[in-house]
Formats: C-alpha cells, structure tokens, sequence
C-alpha cells in the first residue's frame, strides 16, 4: 500500500461525523464547510482511499459469469442491482479527489504523496484520481503534473496531459511541455487536445502546429490542422499551409484542413473551393 493503512477511529471529526462521511456528501456547502473545518489533517486520509486498487469479489464475478445463461436469475432485478451497484471503495476514491478542490492550495504537503501515487499505480484507477486531485488543487499543482508527464507511466502521462486544459489560462507555464508533448507519439493526441482547448501563447504553439502540419505522419498532421483551427484568427499565419493540405494525399488530413479553414479563414476556403 502507498499510504499506511489508518483506522477509520483515528479520522478527524466534524460535528461528530467522520471524515469519510462529509467527503461522500460532496458536492454540498456543509461538507465544504467541514473539509475545510478539517483542513491538512484530512490529507493522509484522502491519500490512502484513492490509491486504493481492488477487484470484484469472487462471488460477484461467478454470479456475473453464469447469470446470462440462466434466465430466471438473469431477470431478478434484485440480482442485477446487486451485480452493478457501485463498489463503496471506489465511490470514496471518487470523492477523495474531490475533496481536494476544496482544500485547493492549502493541500500542497499531498503533492509528493499524489505523485507517487500516479507514478507507480499499476492499474489506471488511482492514476486517474491522483491526477483530479492535482488539478482540483488547482495551478500550485503544475509542477507536479509536469513532474508526472515526463516519466514512464504511460496511463498516467496520457491523463495528465489531457486534464491540463482544465486549469485554463493558468496552465501557461505548462505551454512548453505539451508543445514538447507534440512530437511523443504516446500523448501527442492529448497535447494536440489540450492546446486546443486552452488557445494559449499562439506566438510559441502555432508555428509548432504549422511545421507537425507538413510532417510525414497522416495523423499528427491531421491533428495539428485541427488544432490550428481551434486558434482561428490566431493561425491566420498558417493559413497556407491550410491551404495546401486541401490537396494532401490523405483524405482525413483533407477533411481536417477545410474544417480548419472555416474556422480562421472562411471568406478565403469559399474563394478558393469555388474556383
């Protein structure tokens, strides 16, 4: 386990409730107040649910195996809410992450503890979680997100990339690392999403986007085509290079330049697909 086992006797209270109960009441104003009531001594307790890994009981994977086969279990809809009830481990897990939205900056001694966990989790769960959990904290977790990005798990790597673009315009200092991220086949798909979706520093991420345009892979040009349009007035200096990939030789790299086009260039795209 990445994080000691603590007994639920040893959680804080708030109002004589636990903490596991405020947090399972997320959202709501009551268990923010408690969170926040409860502050740091919270942390090694969220820490040790959402890393926590498990797998289905043995029972419920044997009734899950022969039930499609035997129809009167099948249609019992007591044995189908029993089969897909959510496992009360992994709804705390869930919660667990929220809960650092509401400790937000104040939550900076979890930081090593959440990248351990998304570093060396091996099944993509806590991974996940522990990436939420850093981007609730919000832009004094970037650094750790970056730390995360450039190391070997891929899952983790993948996710972290992606979630950036939900920090906003506060992701700036993470511009440079997802234009590296461009040219790693293993993210480039959620560098080219998250650039995209955050529309920062066109002055650095549009001539990189132009130049992977005319690379030789059909897809990362693809990808950056429709990258370049998600800028629109911005990628104006690349509308050539647009314009040239109406003709490429791959018909989703074609598709993805005109839809491009029409988001920064279109009196031009309708000029030109008229003649």
């Amino acid at each position: 386990m990445l994080v000691a086992s603590l007994a639920y006797d040893a959680e804080p209270r708030y109002h004589g409730k636990p903490l596991h109960r405020w947090i399972e009441l997320l959202p709501g104003a009551e268990a923010e107040s408690a969170i926040q009531h409860i502050h740091t001594k919270a942390i090694p307790f969220l820490l040790q649910w959402l890393a926590q890994e498990w797998q289905p009981s043995k029972a419920r994977e044997w009734v899950a195996h022969i039930a499609p086969r035997l129809p009167f279990l099948r249609d019992l809809p007591q044995l189908r809410r029993w089969l897909w009830a959510r496992d009360p481990r992994e709804f705390r897990a869930g919660a667990a992450a929220a809960a650092f939205k509401v400790l937000g900056p104040g939550a900076s001694s979890a930081l090593p503890g959440l990248i351990q966990i998304a570093m060396s989790s091996s099944v993509p769960g806590p991974a996940h979680r522990a990436v939420d959990a850093l981007v609730n904290i919000g832009a004094s977790a970037i650094p750790a997100l970056l730390a995360i990005i450039t190391n070997q798990n891929a899952e983790a790597r993948f996710y972290a990339v992606r979630s950036l673009q939900q920090l906003g315009a506060e992701a700036v200092p993470a511009i440079p690392t997802l234009i590296l991220c461009l040219s790693d086949r293993a993210v480039s798909s959620a560098a080219d999403e998250s650039l995209g979706r955050l529309k920062l520093e066109p002055h650095c991420v549009v001539p990189v986007l132009a130049n992977t345009a005319q690379g030789s892979d059909p897809l990362s040009r693809a990808l950056a085509i429709l990258t370049l349009g998600d800028f629109r007035q911005e990628a104006q200096a690349a509308a050539p290079i647009l314009f040239a990939a109406l003709s490429d030789n791959d018909a989703v790299v074609r598709d993805a330049a005109t839809n491009a086009l029409q988001q920064i260039a279109p009196l031009l795209l309708t000029i030109a697909t008229s003649q």
